[in-house]
């Protein structure tokens, strides 16, 4: 049997099967004849080793019908399988995949929303650093020239030093660099890539120089500064400060306080009574005894000093001091205060009614009895200290309270609340809670310690 006979033989016996089968097969078996041929085996040779059409038949039959069965069993599987577990493949996708994606993408909106406010606040801080700070260090030169040298240089050296912070923020956020490039390719007639990578060379070089500049010469003018005045800080406030003389005094169980800017520490003492303060620019005070008030107030205007003089809150002139005599000391009525800035301090007073409300203070009440006392802030701390307060209610905004009280009576009220702060309440032996206790507070921590 030649090859043209074996083909045709084997085309008829294969009429039954499939077309692809049977176009997969014939193919086969040509290019194996091609691949014996080609190794040199005659075509008698080759024909004889394929076997007979009818066993090459056959054994396509059987695994054309063992394929089959093989699918038809897959497929069985499969759909036994789908029918069964479509419920629970479905739960395990709600209940598991769904709220986990939810979360992850709770956790990735909430850090890309921290990470831009971060951005943002640097960014921020970067341009008021960069504006502000040449702006003091020319402050500084017309202080050196007009006032004071030692102060002059030194707020030359601060404007200098807050300068180049800026500029640093802004490297790291590479706002400058793209800002300037920007401005470079609109003037420049280059090729884009080529104007960009100029510049941004350029922009590095210039803003490394700056920054390295302005550390050294702010470093040196700082340095110097306060190198004249012995390292003193209080040494460097220009401030012109003159001397309060006190009123005559009179007997008060009163005090009215309104400030603008000052601190007033009212303290106790066992000689005469005293007023250490001082005027000066834009700060005028009035302290006057006038029918058992002690009156105590600030004419503030803001003057451009205010700004440059950074080193002035170092010192205590800007602090009003009352030295309140024993007798006086232990049978105050009242104290009512209205400040905007500033501190105030009540230490070894006895009083009955105290009314403080303040813009941005710290309260200080150490060593006192007080009957009741109203506290409101809207940014500041609020510090009480071994003292007696039956009734108490504080109230902070932005602030944090740290409170230690000893009450000695059967009554005892205390009601203190701020809403981005924390209230640290520590009751020393012998306070008594048998009333009320609220402490509450909408952003912070309440920590509460009560010694037996």
């Amino acid at each position: 049997m030649n090859k043209k006979e074996f083909f045709k033989e084997l085309e008829n016996k294969l009429s039954d099967t499939p077309t692809d089968e049977r176009n997969r097969v014939l193919d086969y078996y040509s290019e194996l004849y091609d691949e014996k041929f080609e190794l040199g085996l005659r075509e008698k040779e080759i024909i004889e080793s394929f076997g007979s059409p009818d066993r090459i038949v056959s054994d396509v039959l059987s695994e054309s019908v063992f394929s089959r069965q093989v699918q038809k069993v897959k497929r069985s599987t499969s759909s036994l399988f789908s029918k069964k577990s479509f419920l629970l493949v479905y739960f395990a996708l709600f209940f598991v995949t769904i709220p986990l994606t939810f979360a992850l993408l709770s956790l990735t909106l909430s850090a890309a929303a921290i990470i831009l406010f971060g951005v943002l606040m640097v960014a921020v801080l970067g341009a008021v650093f960069t504006i502000a700070g040449p702006l003091y260090a020319g402050f500084g030169v017309y202080t050196m020239i007009a006032t004071d040298a030692a102060a002059g240089l030194a707020q030359v050296g601060l404007g200098l030093a807050i300068f180049a912070a800026g500029l640093i923020l802004f490297k790291l956020l590479k706002l400058l660099d793209y800002l300037r490039i920007l401005i470079f390719i609109k003037k420049s007639k280059k090729p884009q890539a080529f104007t960009k990578a100029r510049a941004h060379k350029k922009l590095r070089l210039g803003t490394s120089i700056a920054v390295i500049a302005a550390i050294i010469i702010g470093g040196s003018c700082l340095t110097g500064g306060f190198g004249m005045v012995g390292w003193d800080a209080k040494k460097l406030d220009t401030t012109v400060y003159a001397v309060y003389q006190a009123p005559e005094f009179e007997e008060f169980d009163t005090i009215n306080i309104e400030t603008k800017t000052r601190s007033v520490r009212l303290i106790r003492t066992d000689g005469e009574f005293d007023v250490k303060a001082y005027d000066f620019d834009g700060s005028k005070l009035t302290i006057t005894i006038k029918d058992g008030v002690l009156s105590i107030k600030e004419d503030y205007k803001f003057t451009i000093h205010d700004i440059g003089n950074a080193f002035a809150m170092a010192t205590d002139n800007r602090k009003v001091y009352i030295y309140v005599p024993e007798d006086i000391a232990n049978n105050i009525t009242t104290i009512k205060a209205e400040m905007t800035s500033g501190d105030l301090q009540i230490n070894g007073l006895n009083v009955e009614n105290v009314n403080i409300a303040a813009t941005r203070a710290n309260i200080m009440i150490e060593k006192s009895t007080i009957e009741k006392a109203t506290i409101e802030l809207t940014r500041g701390n609020i510090d009480i200290k071994t003292t007696t307060i039956i009734n108490l209610k504080g109230t902070a905004t932005n602030g944090h309270m740290q409170i230690s009280l000893i009450g000695e009576k059967s009554e005892y009220t205390l009601i203190a609340s701020t809403k981005n702060g924390r209230i640290n309440f520590k009751p020393q032996q012998g306070t008594d809670l048998t009333k009320i206790v609220s402490l509450e507070t909408t952003r912070g921590n309440i920590n509460l310690a009560i010694k037996p």
